[in-house]
């Protein structure tokens, strides 16, 4: 019975931000912790990184914690969002996109005579011709890795509607990939 109050305890603890209830509950779960964020990220260096990213979000959100549900659901929540912060920043696209009020281009970043990169950058300026311009500008801003909800906040839209021109736009990019690799 002590366990269960311990526990319950040590849950209303983290709610109030208890740094040794918080050092504990990282002691406890790092591991498991480290586990999820392989399983997203499968690579040992960057899970770190995403245990690392995860442990400083939890300690600056710990009064979000519902102490009524269980921890390691609210910690996956954490973790799975770290992991996705680090890949997104690991696999940014090669090609720097400059975006203009008329026009949207593509410019590749590596050696020019690179030709695998070279057809890339054809594919992607194809591919945000064939966008609308409101389109144009929410995949500019999810390409460079920015949450849907941080470009709703930024274009002054719904996230219903970012998410809506974030499909529209990546299925022109597949569309015109597929249409040049057939």
């Amino acid at each position: 019975m002590s366990d269960i109050w311990d526990e319950r305890h040590s849950r209303q603890l983290i709610k109030l931000g208890d740094e040794s209830a918080i050092t504990r509950l990282f002691s406890d779960y790092r591991t498991w912790m480290y586990t999820v964020a392989y399983s997203f990220l499968n690579d040992s260096e960057l899970a770190a990184d995403a245990v690392q990213q995860a442990c400083i979000q939890t300690w600056l959100h710990a009064r979000s914690f519902d102490p009524n549900r269980g921890i390691r659901p609210w910690l996956k929540v954490i973790i799975r969002h770290a992991a996705i912060d680090i890949y997104r920043k690991e696999h940014r696209h090669s090609l720097c996109l400059s975006l203009d009020a008329q026009t949207f281009t593509a410019r590749e970043v590596a050696v020019p005579d690179d030709s695998e990169k070279v057809l890339m950058s054809q594919m992607m300026q194809a591919s945000l011709k064939a966008m609308h311009t409101n389109e144009r500008a929410v995949i500019h801003s999810y390409l460079q890795g920015k949450s849907q909800r941080e470009i709703s906040r930024q274009e002054g839209i719904s996230l219903g509607t970012v998410n809506k021109r974030v499909r529209a736009g990546l299925d022109i990019i597949e569309r015109t990939y597929r249409a040049a690799v057939a």
